[in-house]
């Protein structure tokens, strides 16, 4: 049975007032700030302390200093090269891509503890994840999940890590910065006619065509994590209005927090960064699609499970609004059979932020989870 119970935590400088999930063995707690709509960011699993102990001194922290990495990847120069730079010298990478590579792990003698980093772009198969449980999971201290999101690979932890007592972190913040000027590229596509300014180019032809602003124009977030935000900071330098739909109740100075209703209705662009999750299943629907002005443009880089696709597409053939930005989508990679590739009120890229700046932020973080568990917190 499980539950949550707020409580505040005091700090330095103010009380946070932080979600708690407690489980039924009342042994461990998953600790969120308050995120976007949508599942929250992931944090360690800490145990609770009873009153009655609160007023001891905790015992030191056990410093960590020397682990096994354990990379669960098809082979990645780029990752191999990042751990490389960041890791200790004495920390050895072991990469698993098969099965069979799971295998040799049963074999060593070694007892240091396991970081296990979990490649979402390059996965390999669950089975390879259950075969390297059996081998070494018992010694697995931490996981790492290279990507923001944890959709795909919580229920193959789930499957092996049952009772949730290994801490689980991701890249939330990396992908920030480049989502957020893909954002503001795919209004300026749209704002200021990009396809015809094209169009004209390769047919020679010497047309006027109107260079619209986004200065004034309104966009609203489905969801207001980190790229949101991030997003959302640019907007402001283009002189935008921001609204926002979102769990939380805190305020942000840069979105005005309405309605999901309010948010469809007065936008000119519709950033939706949902996650994948139970509640956020086809959450952009065709009833919301059908309040958007004729004039606007629907943006989606969270997950393409949020978006109801087929009625996007239904609102689109019917130019029931102007356009759509999109990164993601309900089938990946999408199937050529679908209308999106042919609609030329679309532009569609495939979700890709990797690049250098996705390195170096990317590093950034893993960095800072890197020096909490080595000083055993």
């Amino acid at each position: 049975m499980h539950r949550f119970k707020r409580i505040c935590v005091p700090c330095a400088t103010k009380t946070l007032k932080l979600s708690v999930l407690v489980t039924s063995r009342m042994s461990a707690a998953l600790v969120t700030c308050p995120s976007s709509l949508g599942a929250p960011a992931l944090g360690h699993v800490r145990k609770l302390a009873s009153p009655a102990s609160r007023t001891k001194h905790p015992p030191p922290a056990r410093r960590v200093h020397k682990a096994t990495i354990l990379v669960m990847s098809m082979p990645d120069k780029d990752l191999f090269n990042l751990l490389s730079d960041v890791l200790p010298k004495s920390w050895e990478q072991v990469w698993v891509s098969t099965e069979a590579d799971s295998a040799s792990l049963r074999s060593s003698n070694r007892s240091d503890p396991i970081v296990l980093v979990w490649n979402t772009f390059r996965a390999p198969s669950s089975a390879a994840l259950q075969a390297t449980w059996v081998a070494v999971g018992s010694r697995v201290k931490w996981i790492q999940a290279w990507a923001s999101g944890v959709e795909s690979l919580l229920p193959l932890i789930q499957q092996v890590d049952a009772g949730g007592n290994v801490p689980i972190t991701n890249l939330r913040g990396a992908f920030s910065s480049t989502l957020a000027e893909w954002t503001m590229t795919a209004m300026l596509y749209f704002n200021k006619q990009l396809p015809r300014v094209v169009g004209n180019q390769k047919t020679t032809t010497w047309d006027s065509v109107a260079m619209n602003e986004l200065r004034g124009r309104t966009v609203g977030f489905v969801g207001f994590g980190s790229i949101a935000e991030a997003t959302a900071k640019l907007c402001r330098a283009f002189g935008m209005r921001s609204l926002a739909v979102r769990r939380t109740t805190v305020r942000s100075a840069f979105a005005q927090t309405v309605s999901v209703e309010q948010l469809f209705a007065e936008s000119d662009f519709v950033v939706c960064s949902l996650p994948a999750t139970s509640d956020t299943y086809n959450f952009c629907s065709a009833t919301l699609f059908s309040t958007m002005k004729s004039s606007a443009v629907f943006v989606s880089i969270g997950r393409g499970s949020a978006v109801d696709e087929d009625a996007l597409i239904e609102a689109l053939q019917e130019k029931r609004i102007a356009g759509a930005a999109l990164d993601v989508f309900a089938i990946e990679p999408l199937p050529k059979s679908s209308p999106l590739w042919s609609l030329e009120n679309v532009l569609l890229t495939r979700h890709s932020p990797k690049g250098c700046a996705f390195q170096q932020n990317a590093e950034q973080v893993f960095k800072k989870h890197l020096d909490n568990f080595k000083s055993g917190q």
